[in-house]
């Protein structure tokens, strides 16, 4: 029996405020859709996180559509489960709305019947396998306890598959786990396909297979490090179940770090950056840390303007000692920058979040941003705090 697992796509996400990061989304969903067209499996598993918001635009939910009645159409059973981006609250109606109920509806009205939503208590069973789902669960709940429910329709004469959207210590390292692997591994399902990280995670243990195929487009800037994304297959022959992935095509995302202190180095990064864009077929995400000691920041990117349009996008944090004459700009005898940002250290606050706030005020104040400059720079600076506390929010 073959099976192809595919997760977090995260459809309607306007990343960085650019209708071609939106679009690059949908072509990650209708990629991995296509690969699944061609190897012709008996089932699709989706682990959660179709869409990045539980009421997605218009735009999501027709792309969404598409591409899964393609699946359909051609014979291929499709099994998904809600993820934690798929489910929030409906303050119109006071009750939780689900974007993944919405489209199995939809699809039931339009004379679908490949479509399975799986919740606690509901399986499907195709050939000697019986497939069982649960969706996205806070740490407020018991998830180990959940999945042990779940675990009662294995069978010894059929092969069990869980499909979860969760964090499992010992396989991820970015946001707090809500459960541990040993809680997986007390269970009898063969296969556990998942969903929630980001990064492709294979583990075996004995004839077992736990797995997170990854999202299918980059979707948060922490995944520049490691941009690769997959789809992966199935085989389930017998006792043995053989692993292989299909990899995705995606936008480039280039990541890097330079220290420089003269202007011959910037020169140089300058003509590295223009011949890195130009090595792509399409315009690259730039993520480029700089640190230096003698150049101000100002005149850093004023040389970074001469390639900027060359990439779709660029993020720059430059780290620079800036002389006190250069930030002058209240009359002397006072300086608001030290006010505000002795009164923050004085507030009891994490000390990360009194830094991101000192910053928060150094943009506005020193950097005179305001209106959208102000609030993309602060949408940087919130990623930027999350990229290095190394939690997805």
């Amino acid at each position: 029996m073959r099976i192809v697992h595919f997760s977090d796509n995260h459809l309607g996400k306007l990343q960085f405020s650019l209708p071609e990061r939106e679009e690059d989304i949908y072509r990650g969903l209708e990629r991995a859709v296509n690969v699944a067209l061609e190897v012709k499996p008996d089932l699709v598993l989706h682990t959660g996180d179709l869409f990045d918001h539980h009421a997605p635009h218009p735009r999501a939910f027709v792309r969404a559509v598409g591409a899964i009645t393609k699946l359909l159409d051609s014979g291929i059973e499709v099994v998904m489960i809600e993820g934690n981006h798929d489910v929030g609250p409906d303050t119109v109606r006071g009750r939780t709305s689900s974007a993944i109920i919405n489209l199995s509806n939809l699809l039931r009205q339009l004379g679908y019947d490949g479509f399975h939503l799986l919740r606690p208590g509901t399986s499907l069973k195709v050939k000697d396998v019986t497939v069982v789902g649960l969706p996205y669960t806070p740490r407020t709940v018991n998830v180990a306890d959940a999945i042990k429910s779940l675990d009662k329709v294995n069978s010894p004469d059929r092969v069990g598959v869980l499909m979860l959207h969760q964090g499992v210590k010992e396989m991820i390292a970015a946001f707090y786990p809500e459960i541990e692997l040993r809680s997986l591994l007390s269970t009898r399902f063969r296969l556990i396909a998942m969903g929630h990280y980001h990064k492709k995670v294979v583990v075996k243990k004995g004839d077992r297979v736990l797995a997170y195929s990854g999202s299918t487009e980059v979707i948060d800037i922490r995944e520049a490090n490691e941009p690769e994304k997959y789809v992966l297959i199935y085989e389930l022959d017998g006792k043995e179940i053989e692993v292989k992935e299909r990899t995705l095509k995606t936008r480039p995302f280039l990541k890097l770090n330079r220290r420089i202190n003269k202007i011959k180095e910037l020169t140089s990064l300058v003509e590295e950056l223009s011949d890195l864009a130009s090595s792509f077929e399409e315009k690259p995400v730039l993520i480029l840390n700089v640190t230096t000691s003698e150049l101000s920041a100002r005149r850093i990117r004023e040389e970074l303007e001469s390639v900027r349009d060359k990439f779709l996008y660029v993020r720059e944090r430059i780290q620079a000692k800036i002389k006190e004459e250069e930030v002058e700009m209240t009359p002397r005898g006072f300086d608001l920058t030290e006010l505000v940002t002795s009164m923050i250290k004085d507030m009891s606050l994490d000390n990360r979040v009194k830094e991101t706030a000192i910053k928060a005020f150094r943009i506005w104040y020193l950097e005179g941003k305001r209106g959208d400059d102000f609030v993309k720079a602060l949408k940087e600076l919130w990623e930027g705090y999350y990229e290095d506390k190394g939690d997805i929010p």
